[in-house]
């Protein structure tokens, strides 16, 4: 395990959850922002939010953003998801940082909005088998989000699943990567395929 990127990443969390530096709130409006524009153009079907690692965290936090200035987001012609992978959520909500655990309570609870998340259960470099929601209090749905667990070592050859295993950041990135075998994880199709993400096919 690389041990500095780690810690570093753990530092960055505790950081924010601490002291929410002032930028983040503007930067989270900003994409709140160009989210609901999207949406808003009309020509898509469906409009993705995707979050890979910490960006998962931001992820949220925008989204929970344009949920307040768009009450009704998801409701109209174009569907409207979150997608996380390689998560570790409930690591930034346990450091005590309420604006955070709210942040996802209001994703939670938002039915109009799909959500989808992607974490192997062997990612070191993530929160593994602990649930998105895992210590959100009072509990979230227990259907949100919708889990799929990608089986790498289906996925891959062995000499290249091998490889990962030895290499915890070649195994966490993954997720943004093409797989060697077909199988139910396809990050090109799970991020644009032709139907709806919560549609798409499982892990």
């Amino acid at each position: 395990m690389n041990c500095g990127w780690v810690s570093q990443c753990f530092s960055y969390m505790a950081r924010i959850a601490a002291d929410p530096p002032p930028e983040q709130a503007a930067r989270c409006d900003l994409f709140a922002e160009r989210l609901i524009a999207a949406v808003d153009e009309g020509w898509a079907d469906e409009v993705v939010l995707a979050g890979f690692s910490l960006g998962g965290n931001q992820a949220v936090r925008v989204l929970a953003r344009a949920l307040e200035m768009r009450p009704d987001l998801g409701r109209g012609t174009t569907a409207v998801s979150l997608l996380t992978l390689g998560q570790g959520l409930c690591i930034q909500a346990a450091l005590g940082d309420e604006t955070f655990r709210a942040a996802l309570r209001a994703v939670a609870a938002a039915r109009s909005v799909g959500w989808v998340d992607a974490t192997s259960a062997s990612d070191p470099a993530s929160a593994c088998t602990l649930h998105a929601l895992h210590g959100v209090v009072p509990a979230p749905d227990p259907d949100r989000p919708e889990r799929r667990a990608p089986r790498f070592h289906k996925l891959l050859t062995d000499e290249h699943f091998r490889a990962i295993r030895r290499d915890p950041l070649a195994f966490h990135f993954q997720y943004l990567k093409a797989t060697d075998l077909p199988g139910g994880y396809d990050w090109f199709a799970l991020a644009a395929g032709p139907d709806f993400l919560i549609e798409r096919s499982p892990a």
